[in-house]
């Protein structure tokens, strides 16, 4: 069920595969902005101004708006008792989420999850997430407000991120239940009619952006691999802005030369249907393994389906690492838009794209589409406002 835009009418439209049309709706003024910020340093036409630092929050979001939050201090030493418990949120795999009050404003409390299968490792994986996370500043990661150790001994730690009110965007795209009822076809239309096309291609070029930074920006001398891309650990900011999190798994390395250097790193890391071939092989892996997982959700992203859907674990391995099965692209989105999503999950790690060319890319296919859209809009006008239509019919 996919999508391309058509230029038919005065507000553009993508059509769908399931012969559905939708309004190709621009995003937020605030996210646009900030797409627009991404496009020209893309291209060339401005400078980077993400760069890195030891506070998290960043100064600007990009597009000239500072952040409401911006440069507020970072307390790495906060005593949990520092936190008011307001509410349960989530349960991650090796984390619980609530929701608390630090210093009166409301936040995201991240500690570990007593009861999972891994205790030691999720003390492990809490800790490295508060270690990287010290290093990095971005638009698009989650705002930290403060880590520290809780109990008597300090021992276990805790992390205060920024709260996300919207879903995350596996639930924006329908695709975090398992349902293919009628009534659950139905909901996915509606939600489509909400989440347009042309918001979630911003929203990839949100992240190719940050995996930029990632990989090329966020560490002299090294970079980052987050290794758990996927849509559940994508959130949206109240004023329209992508933030990931989650950094449980990621690593920092030193970048080594030639660039195409491959690093011993654990196989089978993250979640397999969004896993690079290379990593469930538990073969030396580098910052493209992320790509990989770029390439998928951005597909689920233009898709609203979940990859693979029904394979079971087995069979997906067979089928996608083993005999190079990837998800349908369908035929009417735009050229540049399927050849960028095949080179992302291309099976050899040297043949995909870095996310500076992704974002290139991706950059140009959003260009076109808001070119058609106001070229489609200008003749509208234009109609509406000819000596033969004094009195304003629609055409």
């Amino acid at each position: 069920m996919g999508c391309v835009q058509s230029a038919s009418s005065a507000t553009a439209t993508v059509k769908c595969s399931d012969g559905t049309t939708e309004a190709s709706e621009s995003p937020s003024r605030h996210a646009l902005r900030r797409e627009k910020s991404i496009a020209a340093r893309a291209a060339g036409r401005a400078p980077n101004n993400d760069g890195g630092s030891d506070n998290n929050n960043s100064s600007s979001t990009g597009g000239g708006r500072p952040s409401p939050e911006a440069d507020l201090p970072i307390n790495w030493n906060l005593r949990f008792k520092d936190l008011v418990i307001l509410e349960h949120i989530a349960n991650g795999g090796y984390c619980t989420v609530l929701g608390c009050m630090l210093h009166g404003e409301k936040r995201a409390g991240k500690i570990p999850l007593a009861t999972c299968s891994d205790p030691e490792g999720a003390v492990a994986d809490l800790t490295n997430e508060i270690k990287i996370l010290k290093r990095l500043r971005h638009p698009h990661l989650c705002s930290v407000y403060g880590a520290g150790g809780w109990r008597a001994e300090g021992d276990l730690p805790f992390l205060v991120l920024e709260r996300l009110q919207y879903k995350n965007l596996a639930q924006q795209c329908g695709t975090d239940v398992d349902d293919t009822s009628m009534i659950a076809e139905f909901k996915q239309r509606k939600r489509r009619a909400k989440f347009r096309f042309r918001k979630r291609l911003g929203y990839g070029l949100q992240l190719g952006d940050l995996l930029r930074y990632l990989h090329s920006e966020s560490i002299p001398g090294g970079f980052v691999i987050h290794r758990d891309l996927k849509p559940s650990n994508i959130g949206v900011s109240d004023d329209g802005v992508l933030k990931v999190f989650d950094f449980g798994l990621a690593r920092l390395r030193e970048r080594r030369d030639p660039l195409t250097d491959r690093y011993v790193m654990t196989g089978q890391t993250g979640s397999q249907r969004f896993m690079a071939p290379e990593v469930f092989d538990g073969m030396p892996y580098n910052e493209k393994a992320d790509i990989y997982s770029y390439g998928i959700v951005l597909w689920e992203l233009c898709a609203l389906q979940k990859p693979f859907a029904g394979m079971s674990s087995h069979e997906h391995a067979r089928k996608v690492f083993r005999h190079g099965v990837r998800p349908p692209l369908d035929k009417r989105w735009p050229e540049e838009l399927k050849s960028l999503l095949r080179s992302c999950w291309h099976a050899e790690a040297e043949e995909r794209p870095d996310a500076a060319q992704a974002v290139e890319t991706l950059a140009r296919v959003i260009e076109k589409m808001d070119a058609t859209a106001a070229g489609a809009a200008g003749a509208a006008s234009a109609r509406r406002n000819r000596p033969d239509n004094l009195f304003g019919e629609s055409t």
